[in-house]
């Protein structure tokens, strides 16, 4: 669990090199590479579920700001400084060496983890204490509900995010140019 502190600087990093890079390329993939290590945090903290919303969002998200980067985005005529290229070949061999490391650390899929006092007071008393029909809705609804709601904010807000980059502009008529 001392992988916490480590992963959550170097996300910090990356949002703040994503702030500072000239290169809107450059600090769209810094932004995925700051979200994907909070999709790992998510993981170790036992929370597959945002964790595997966070990694959709920001494969999404990352692939939508580098088509629309892409297509719309003139490269400056200015060399990026070399010191900034090291940089952030340093902060990708870093995140695919920490990612190597947090992967085998993980709790296998299906395996109950560090709370097994949680997921029995579910099974047992689920059903009971919310008066669910199903013990699934009752767990998604009733125990995790902020938790699904959060999901459901962050689900909503990528897909307005992503309307609002590739929506279609009516084109301008000559004269409203001149």
């Amino acid at each position: 669990m001392e992988l916490f502190l480590p992963i959550f600087v170097l996300s910090t990093v990356c949002a703040i090199a994503a702030l500072e890079l000239r290169d809107l390329l450059a600090a769209a993939l810094a932004l995925g590479a700051s979200g994907f290590l909070v999709g790992i945090l998510f993981a170790l903290w036992m929370a597959p579920d945002l964790a595997l919303v966070q990694f959709l969002v920001e494969t999404l998200m990352t692939a939508v700001l580098v088509v629309a980067i892409a297509r719309t985005h003139r490269r400056s005529t200015e060399p990026e400084s070399p010191r900034t290229t090291l940089a952030l070949g340093a902060l990708l061999g870093f995140s695919f060496i920490l990612f190597l490391v947090v992967v085998p650390l993980m709790t296998p899929f299906g395996h109950p983890g560090f709370s097994p006092k949680v997921y029995g007071h579910y099974v047992e008393n689920g059903i009971g204490e919310t008066g669910s029909k199903s013990l699934v809705t009752s767990v998604v609804l009733d125990y995790r509900g902020y938790d699904t709601l959060g999901e459901v904010v962050v689900l909503f807000t990528a897909v307005l995010g992503i309307s609002v980059v590739l929506r279609k502009l009516p084109k301008r008529r000559v004269s409203e140019c001149l």
